[in-house]
């Protein structure tokens, strides 16, 4: 099967949107798409396109992996019903998925990501705490939401993922290696508990929140097996931390007292879940950067510095 472009597919989500939008009940007169974001990953290829006038979003996916589309709008759903309760945290509304042609139709939310917040140098402090309060009560809103399974801690995977890190290239490879193993240690040390799971976010980043005024919004889920509530918790700590976290962060933690406490305002900071997904996420991080500083981004760059300061700061 030959592969498409960026263009061959943007060709066919802007092709194929009016045929969907009529499908689903709503007509296309007076409506115009907009490119907005083209994703053509290894495994993940789709095209998002803002229809103006509609106060929606067409999402159509491509390739081998196409379906992914359906399950990550499946998950939105699903954790939608979960919310229903609690209007202050909310995923977006789908009316409408296309399984044949792999596309869906969901509500344009048309606010800020969380990120979008943080790259605003005038950004008061009050405003970032409440920023990292509100990430922290979806996380716990969601949570909320389920009946947990409760299982014995696994180490296994985590461990497992740490010993590839331990042999992996990677930019100042030997402190890597260093901090894998260490990382490996302490957690074979930790007593093994008894671990509540729920259906996690399973890709909770700053960009797959969005800022509203009155609601914050989680786009992009991931169809996951059920984990520890420490999997989405260590997603958005280590994508805040790597980035815009402080020099001079809380004992144990990746965020200053301040930033600790206004996240965790909800949540169980003494999670047993928390500490080996954070090391897990960042030191995996750390392993997928570009190794030479000639070609890496200067985002690239400040990130691998906040992944070094983190693994510093909880292994010594």
């Amino acid at each position: 099967m030959t592969t498409m472009n960026e263009r061959q597919m943007t060709k066919a989500a802007l092709a194929a949107w009016p045929d969907v939008l009529c499908a689903s009940g709503r007509s296309a007169e007076g409506i115009s798409a907009e490119v907005f974001h083209v994703k053509t990953a290894a495994r993940e290829r789709h095209v998002m396109l803002r229809l103006q006038g509609a106060g929606l979003i067409y999402k159509q996916g491509f390739g081998p992996h196409a379906d992914l589309v359906l399950t990550a709008a499946q998950a939105v759903q699903d954790a939608g019903v979960r919310l229903k309760g609690s209007p202050e945290f909310q995923t977006p509304d789908i009316p409408y998925i296309d399984a044949a042609r792999h596309a869906i139709v969901m509500r344009d939310v048309a606010a800020p990501h969380a990120e979008d917040w943080l790259l605003d140098r005038d950004l008061s402090q009050a405003a970032r705490l409440e920023l990292l309060s509100r990430l922290g009560g979806w996380i716990a809103a969601h949570a909320a939401a389920q009946d947990p399974q409760v299982v014995p801690m696994r180490k296994g995977f985590i461990l497992g993922k740490l010993g590839e890190l331990a042999t992996k290239p990677a930019p100042a490879a030997d402190d890597l290696h260093h901090y894998a193993f260490k990382a490996s240690r302490l957690i074979q040390q930790r007593p093994s508990v008894q671990m509540a799971r729920r259906q996690p976010h399973g890709d909770l980043i700053l960009h797959n929140m969005l800022i509203a005024p009155d609601t914050t919004v989680a786009i992009d889920l991931r169809a996951r097996a059920a984990a520890p509530i420490g999997l989405d918790i260590a997603n958005i700590l280590v994508d805040y931390a790597s980035l815009y976290g402080t020099d001079q962060p809380k004992v144990g933690s990746v965020l200053s007292a301040s930033e600790h406490a206004a996240f965790f305002a909800h949540l169980d900071d003494q999670d047993p879940s928390i500490l080996p997904h954070i090391l897990l996420k960042a030191l995996t991080r750390w392993g997928r950067i570009d190794p030479s500083a000639i070609t890496r981004s200067p985002r690239q760059s400040r990130r691998l510095t906040g992944l070094q300061r983190i693994a510093a700061h909880l292994l010594g």
